[in-house]
């Protein structure tokens, strides 16, 4: 594991004067342990939306946003005055006239604009939510706060995707990515925080602006995040336990249930939502799992709960949909009933059974407990003539099986970092022709197509949410997948410094809003 950085010790409060002053002018530093994060990279403030997957949710540190969710996953904004749609493709947005970046430059609608515009022009991995913008129709007012964002179509989630961080224009166009001076202070942050200190493969320092332009209706509570990553969960939990951590992200379901149960003095485990459900997905390039009575008969062999808590532990969340109970338009649908019998009975009107398998092939990858909950569903799948291969895999190898026809039957689905908008058409899509995974995930059912592409262009919340209540209903009646739990992250903070950290999911933690103890 790696040590804290060196400095003040966790949850520090210095002042210089007595009494209510001091307390008033204390300084309060909070130490985050990180076992989540790649410890290999770093936060780079050149693509922050790029960098979560090293620094979750601290890209909201440096830089606002038009809007963020709260941690009630509420749609909140600091920037947009006003906002309305013209008609489908066409959103009009006004910004504040008194939003500063931290060299003193206005922001304006090009900042705006440009923010996202430079994911897409980079081909970066964050830019799946960019592309659908008309970035060449869209305008800024002359007087640069009025933005006119033009899509190049419906796009449903809308407003909930526009949370890219706002980078100054100007500075960006005058340094290449590759520019040393993005890993300094020097870069102007549109945020209440500086990023003042970064050491590859160890850790982060944010430091609070006294300059930040909203500080009279927004100021964060620590002075001070420092960020520490490490390759081992369990070392992080023993820095915890010493004192020297204020906050665990990535905790091991050991030292999360030893958290829980209350055995570590001065510790609240947290369980943060991925906004996801773990899934077995069954190919519809095989021809015998193209059978609705196979997957029926899949779908009732697995006992849910028992694979949901035999694999997760007190993790465990046996799921009740296609999609998450925590996302949008989540409607819980009637639990698959573990029937054995009716499933070997439905196997056998399919031409299978005990004396005749069905032989498949399922390629996993080693992490998040794919593989045993895989040899778990193999067991319950062995009692009624489904056979299959177990083949544990890197993640690359893994991935190259899902683009080759045949390459693998079955495989588990999850969104890879959570789903941070809570939008169901970021579970939905993969699903279909725009999809990724071609040969493995999606759906060739056209009727189920239509529709998932239905609820991705409409802007209309409450068709949309007619429209998922439908696809919901489709995917268990269908059997589209086996739904087996709710994913979460684990994590724990120390309750003498840390009254509650606000999260939707574990790569949306705003750590901006950690509120200190008393």
């Amino acid at each position: 594991g790696n040590a804290p950085a060196e400095g003040k010790t966790a949850g520090t409060t210095e002042a210089g004067n007595s009494g209510d002053a001091a307390e008033e002018d204390a300084y309060h530093v909070i130490r985050i342990g990180d076992a989540d994060g790649d410890p290999t990279g770093s936060y780079d403030t050149s693509s922050p939306s790029g960098s979560v997957q090293y620094a979750p949710g601290l890209d909201r540190l440096c830089f606002d946003s038009l809007f963020y969710f709260d941690g009630n996953d509420e749609l909140q904004t600091r920037i947009v005055e006003e906002y309305h749609y013209e008609d489908d493709t066409t959103l009009v947005l006004k910004i504040r006239d008194d939003i500063y970046f931290s060299d003193g430059t206005q922001l304006d609608g090009w900042d705006v604009l440009y923010s996202a515009q430079r994911y897409v022009d980079n081909g970066h991995t964050s830019m799946t939510y960019y592309v659908c913008y008309d970035f060449e129709n869209s305008t800024v007012s002359d007087d640069g706060l009025t933005i006119t964002l033009k899509y190049l179509y419906p796009v449903g989630p809308g407003i909930y995707w526009l949370t890219w961080p706002i980078q100054s224009k100007d500075f960006c166009e005058e340094h290449d990515p590759t520019d040393p001076i993005w890993m300094t202070s020097e870069v102007p942050h549109s945020g209440p925080y500086d990023m003042t200190e970064c050491t590859l493969y160890s850790s982060i320092k944010y430091e609070k602006r006294d300059d930040y332009w909203n500080s009279a209706n927004y100021d964060p509570e620590p002075d001070e995040i420092i960020v520490n990553y490490y390759t081992d969960a369990t070392a992080m939990f023993i820095d915890f336990e010493s004192g020297n951590l204020d906050i665990c992200l990535g905790l091991n379901t050991t030292d999360y249930d030893m958290a829980a149960s209350g055995a570590v003095e001065n510790c609240e485990a947290v369980l943060i939502p991925g906004n996801d459900v773990l899934q077995l997905i069954m190919s519809d390039d095989n021809e015998a799992l193209l059978d609705i009575r196979v997957r029926e008969a899949i779908c009732h062999a697995i006992d849910i709960q028992s694979t949901a808590i035999g694999a997760f532990g007190s993790l465990g969340d046996p799921a009740t949909s296609s999609l998450s109970k925590t996302c949008r338009y989540y409607v819980e649908q009637e639990p698959y009933t573990y029937d054995p019998e009716l499933a070997l009975q439905l196997m056998e009107e399919a031409g299978y059974g005990l004396d005749n398998p069905l032989n498949l092939k399922f390629v996993t990858t080693n992490g998040d407990l794919q593989p045993e909950t895989a040899e778990i569903v193999q067991a319950y799948l062995s009692k009624i003539g489904i056979n299959f291969t177990l083949d544990v895999e890197e993640l690359n190898t893994m991935l190259a099986s899902y683009f080759e026809v045949g390459g693998t039957d079955f495989s588990w689905f999850k969104i890879t970092g959570a789903n941070i908008t809570r939008d169901p058409k970021q579970i939905y899509t993969v699903f279909t022709d725009a999809g990724i995974f071609q040969q493995i995930v999606r759906q060739s059912d056209p009727d189920l197509q239509a529709l998932i592409v239905k609820g991705e262009n409409t802007v209309d919340d409450a068709e949309r949410a007619e429209i998922y209540k439908e696809i919901q209903a489709y995917f268990h009646d269908n059997y589209i997948t086996c739904p087996i739990t709710e994913i979460y992250y684990k994590a724990c903070f120390n309750t003498e410094t840390v009254k509650n950290i606000h999260y939707i999911s574990t790569v949306n933690t705003d750590f901006a809003n950690i509120e200190l103890a008393d």
